[in-house]
């Protein structure tokens, strides 16, 4: 379930600050359900897609994202970076824009997935 960014403790919002160069914006994810937070961060380096959790599922939901995406790290979203502090799981990617892909079966998505892939074997 999502939550609000104000549920991350204090030590966390300043953890994420110091590693995005200071917090000007947070813009809550519209769409997907799999961390408690998922927001768009403005800093003044920069933007970064920040996901935290702090309840079992969620974390452990969150841990296997990361080992996932660390595992095919020359497809983007780039991990930035991540940490644990007082109960919760931050990490922190690539800002991606743009919509989720349309994995379901038929989806012209399907096609661009498969082209990339065949692309990076050679």
């Amino acid at each position: 379930m999502r939550r609000e960014w104000a549920a991350l403790p204090g030590t966390v919002v300043t953890e994420i600050a110091e590693r995005v160069g200071g917090i000007i914006d947070v813009r809550p994810a519209l769409t997907g359900n799999h961390a408690e937070i998922a927001s768009s961060v403005v800093g003044t380096s920069g933007m970064v897609f920040v996901k935290a959790a702090t309840t079992g599922l969620s974390v452990q939901t969150l841990r296997y994202e990361l080992a996932a995406t660390g595992a095919v790290d020359r497809f983007p979203p780039a991990v930035l970076w991540h940490f644990e502090r007082d109960g919760w799981l931050v990490v922190g990617a690539e800002l991606l824009d743009g919509p989720h892909p349309d994995l379901s079966p038929g989806s012209p998505d399907l096609d661009l997935l498969q082209v990339t892939l065949k692309s990076d074997r050679q």
